[in-house]
C-alpha cells in the first residue's frame, strides 16, 4: 500500500463518515422513543480487496466470520460526545438513526466503487 492510498481511503472513510452523520442528524422520528432500540452494521463484501484490509488493520471494522466479509459498527463512529444536543441514550441505541448512517455510510462507498451494504440490528 502506498500513502496516497491510505489517504485516498482516508479520506474515503471521513467523505462517509460526514455523510453518515448529516443522515444520523436528519430530523424526524428516532425510533428511540417508539422503542426501537439498535445499532445498524456497514458491510463489505469480500473482506479481500485493499480497502477492507486497510479497515481491518486500522481498526476500523472487524473479519464477520459468520456473514463474511468485514464489518463496520455505527456505534463505533457515532458516540454521544459527537452529539451533545441529544440524549446520549438515544444516540447509542436509536436503531432508525443508526441505520440511516449506515445506509449514508454505505452509499459513500458505493459510489466509489466499495460493494457495501448497510445492515440492522435491532436489540
Amino acid at each position: 500500500m502506498t500513502a496516497g492510498q491510505e489517504q485516498r481511503w482516508k479520506a474515503l472513510v471521513e467523505a462517509a463518515d460526514r455523510a453518515g452523520f448529516e443522515a444520523f442528524l436528519e430530523p424526524g422520528p428516532s425510533g428511540y422513543g417508539l422503542g426501537v432500540c439498535g445499532y445498524a452494521w456497514i458491510r463489505i463484501r469480500p473482506a479481500t480487496g485493499g480497502f477492507a484490509r486497510w479497515l481491518v488493520r486500522t481498526s476500523q471494522a472487524s473479519r464477520d466470520s459468520y456473514e463474511g466479509g468485514i464489518a463496520v459498527m455505527s456505534r463505533s463512529f457515532v458516540k454521544p460526545e459527537r452529539v451533545p444536543g441529544l440524549d446520549p441514550a438515544e444516540v447509542a441505541q436509536s436503531a432508525v438513526r443508526h441505520l440511516a448512517y449506515a445506509q449514508a455510510f454505505a452509499d459513500v462507498l458505493a459510489a466509489s466503487g466499495i460493494p457495501a451494504f448497510a445492515d440492522p440490528h435491532l436489540d
